[in-house]
């Protein structure tokens, strides 16, 4: 028998259409959704070898929330008579039984079914599930291409055959951990299936094989429970076994990013890495360090299906390593989808190679080369027509679904990126004028855009975790789509989705009364990974009447502390809901620095900086920003909030040294950046160079933007009345005085003005509005006044105290600064005799901890 018969049996089977379903099961996670119906798929493969005639897969499924599920599946053949017949039945508790729960319904299946024809024979090496992972590529495509050349070379006779198959399967989908598409699940269940073929031929049990399964089906607790702790993990073993070790036995991240500063380990560190880098996003400009010295952006060439989460979480930057990400994903879609068509399509094919020869580079940006030319692709991807056919990697229609999803993937994140972190507006809009007409439903990923596209599926997006996609993927949920009520909404999410971060939000907005969510949220900590239990303790710091229940319960935040060890943001947050730390800013900040060192450049920077400042602790402030800025790996997010207080800091001191040294702190040409270089020349009074700065702004920002939202703009028009402001007897000063009563921006600058202007106390007050003004300039009113009263009444409506995250109103990053420093000195605040340096000696970013690791291992 030819060795690729059954593989080009099983091409020649697949629609020419993308294929997918979706199935309605409560509680079931990603890849128990749909392991049953693949399976059988996998199964009916099996069969075909040995002379079935299985060509299609039916099924039905009734399964009721917290209760039973019945499957009834079908086997048919070309004339679609049902050669074979199996009824599968589970209680709701066999969910949580782990591969338990496989093994049975996998014996079911097989029990309906012919024999299998696979030996027992594991080989010469049981480890062939994890030496699968050595020969996977860095992307999904990669190892798809892999597995599939292994399949046109290769029987599948032996239990050490299915074994590597589950390996390849199951390793494909590595790059879930930074964001899941539909494929993931799809190979996943298909892994699965797979190791019970090699569990049943073999006759016995492969515990620490169905670890990576659990786990990245979101079920890392349980995972991490099964794993066997004295598994071989020494330097001899697979790499995917080490890792996998690491990571089910030390969940820290700063013990992952130790274990990849070795040359080989490194090899295989991504995937694992990025999974904290959804935890904690400081851990994304980590990732982001270490893939500069990995190769630069030309490693998006191999790691492109990780662009996506290096724009969610590691700031501008990210976003411009990973600009190529969607073409070089795009190419490799195609190169596979080549390989695959040629063994069974010659049709698909020639339209395949008639893309791949159309690919140009773009003159728009270079993450749409070669978009146009995969449009017709694309379109079928998203069709969804075909039987549910025999299968044992891969099907053309699996692949075409992959391409549209994962290009709607990369080009929403290339998008967000450019208009939203980068802020190119005229570029966004240039790109989604090319996207909209390649990529079926990219339209409906725009906020508050209903598609114009007929024929839109939304349950065809329920796998996806990213950029708000989930957002309309139920029917009810976005109310621009569909005007069914959101508790619907809210439950039909339910049942399709379960331990996925986006479940929580729409429970949230639907279901009432909120203690219906109880078992929910019960079920969901006690199964859901470290993302989901991280989402599920913000939800409860804001959803009543159970908020109150859980901050008060000290039992349920050590549990929570104790299953989110990477999730430092969360920690912060317990910390200021601290009431005793409230009532003393010094030790909310010491309380929070301690906790920021855990994984340093972990956000939060700007609060403990102010909770400084607002205890009079100056020389701790000043301390703190110094070493912050030292670990700091994201430069726009550092000169959006710290970089901009340090310096008003420095001015409210008259330190002259100091603000012209930290005006060059995190120097990105950001927004913030450009106002702090604007502030520093006209403290020093060049206004010719300060009108520079603002113009610079316009022409980076504001462009089309009209005046009323234009910041820059305005103050570049009252620059012509800075001499009259500073001369009482200019014709146009009363006008200098009453420019900014409509403005809600530049508190800050009036206030450097006051001072170097020299206005008296009535001017200043009119400058500021008087007594009719916003809390804001009120406090700095009531300062000049020396008047506490006042000031204090001013600062309960701006709640500026910095522990005090639900501010009544707006104040500016740089005000907060002026009003915290005002507010010592009106209150004579002494500073603390004791401001120690809370940073421990071996705190530094975690990236540094890899490459110091790789530089000794060469």
């Amino acid at each position: 028998m030819l060795r690729s018969l059954w593989f080009l049996l099983c091409l020649l089977a697949a629609p020419v259409y993308g294929q997918f379903y979706v199935t309605t099961t409560p509680l079931h996670d990603s890849c128990q959704r749909f392991f049953p119906v693949e399976a059988a798929r996998v199964l009916a493969w099996c069969v075909n070898q040995k002379g079935g005639r299985i060509t299609k897969i039916t099924w039905q499924v009734d399964s009721a929330l917290f209760g039973a599920s019945e499957w009834k599946i079908s086997f048919l053949d070309a004339g679609d008579k049902v050669l074979h017949a199996a009824v599968v039945k589970y209680e709701d508790a066999g969910l949580r039984t782990g591969a338990a729960w496989y093994r049975e319904i996998a014996r079911t299946l097989a029990s309906a079914l012919p024999p299998l024809g696979i030996s027992p024979d594991m080989g010469a090496d049981s480890a062939r599930f994890w030496r699968a992972s050595e020969a996977a590529g860095d992307s999904r495509m990669s190892t798809v291409a892999r597995t599939l050349r292994w399949l046109e070379d290769n029987d599948v006779t032996t239990a050490g055959h299915a074994a590597q198959l589950a390996g390849f399967l199951t390793h494909a989908v590595l790059p879930s951990m930074s964001g899941m598409v539909t494929l993931d699940a799809m190979l996943m269940a298909r892994g699965a299936a797979w190791l019970c073929v090699a569990e049943q031929a073999a006759g016995r049990t492969a515990d620490a094989e169905w670890c990576p399964l659990l786990f990245m089906a979101g079920r890392e607790q349980q995972a991490a429970q099964v794993w066997p702790k004295d598994a071989q993990h020494g330097p001899e073993a697979p790499l995917a076994l080490q890792w996998w070790h690491q990571v089910l036995t030390k969940p820290l991240a700063k013990d992952a990013f130790i274990f990849a500063g070795d040359s080989a380990r490194i090899t295989l560190a991504l995937p694992f890495l990025a999974r904290f880098a959804r935890i904690e996003q400081s851990c994304g400009d980590s990732l982001l360090q270490i893939l500069g010295h990995r190769g630069g952006e030309d490693a998006m060439r191999h790691l492109h299906d990780y662009g996506p989460l290096l724009v969610d979480t590691a700031g501008v930057g990210g976003g411009h390593f990973a600009a190529m990400a969607p073409t070089h994903a795009r190419k490799e879609w195609l190169s596979t989808l080549q390989l695959a068509a040629g063994a069974g399509d010659p049709g698909l094919l020639n339209v395949v190679d008639a893309a791949i020869e159309s690919v140009e580079d773009s003159d728009v940006d270079p993450s749409l080369s070669g978009l146009a030319a995969t449009a017709s692709l694309l379109r079928d991807g998203v069709a969804g027509a075909g039987d549910i056919t025999p299968v044992a990697a891969v099907t053309l229609g699996d692949l075409l679904v992959f391409g549209h999803d994962n290009t709607l993937l990369q080009m929403v994140a290339r998008h967000h990126h450019v208009s939203r972190n980068w802020g190119v507006t005229e570029r966004a809009r240039e790109i989604l004028r090319v996207v909209g007409p390649c990529i079926p439903h990219f339209d409906v990923t725009q906020a508050g855009t209903k598609s114009k596209q007929p024929g839109i599926r939304p349950e065809r997006y329920e796998m996806f975790d990213w950029f708000g996609i989930q957002r309309w993927a139920v029917p009810g949920y976005n109310q621009a789509l569909d005007k069914e009520p959101l508790e619907h909404a809210a439950r039909l999410w339910l049942r399709h989705c379960w331990a996925q971060e986006g479940v929580l939000w729409r429970l949230n907005a639907g279901l009432q009364p909120r203690s219906r969510m109880q078992p929910l949220l019960d079920r969901l900590e006690a199964e859901g990974g470290e993302e989901c239990i991280k989402t599920l303790e913000r939800l409860l710091r804001v959803a009543e009447p159970l908020k109150n229940r859980y901050l008060n319960d000290p039992e349920w935040q050590a549990r929570i502390e104790k299953l989110t060890p990477n999730n430092i943001t969360g920690r912060l947050s317990r910390t200021t809901s601290d009431r005793e730390l409230h009532e003393n800013p010094l030790a909310l900040a010491q309380q929070m620095e301690r906790d920021y060192w855990r994984i340093p450049g972990g956000g939060n920077e700007d609060t403990i900086f102010l909770l400084y400042l607002e205890a009079g602790a100056l020389d701790a402030a000043r301390r703190f920003y110094d070493q912050a800025h030292e670990v700091n790996t994201e430069d726009v997010g550092f000169s959006n909030r710290m970089a901009n207080r340090r310096w008003m800091l420095a001015f409210m001191e008259g330190n002259k040294e100091d603000m012209e040294k930290h005006r060059f702190d995190a120097s990105t040409f950001s927004h913030a950046d450009i106002m702090k270089n604007f502030m520093q020349e006209l403290a020093k009074g060049d206004n010719d160079r300060a009108l520079a700065h603002l113009n610079a702004g316009i022409a980076r920002y504001e462009s089309e933007t009209p005046p009323e939202r234009a910041m820059f703009k305005r103050m570049r028009d009252f620059m012509p009345l800075l001499p009259a402001l500073a001369d009482a007897r200019h014709p146009r000063h009363g006008e200098a005085l009453c420019y900014f009563h409509r403005d809600e921006d530049w508190p800050s600058v009036q206030w450097i003005l006051i001072q170097h202007c020299k206005l008296p106390l009535p001017e200043a007050e009119k400058f500021l509005g008087g007594e009719m003004t916003n809390p804001e300039r009120l406090g700095l009113i009531a300062a000049l006044r020396g008047d506490r009263q006042l000031f204090d009444s001013s600062m309960e409506q701006m709640q500026v105290p910095a522990g005090n995250a639900s501010a009544k109103v707006k104040v500016g990053t740089m005000a907060r600064v002026v009003t915290l420093y005002l507010r010592a000195k009106l209150h004579r605040i002494q500073p603390p005799e004791d401001q120690p340096d809370l940073r421990p000696t071996d705190a530094v970013p975690l990236h540094e901890l890899t490459l110091r690791g790789l530089k000794n291992s060469r």
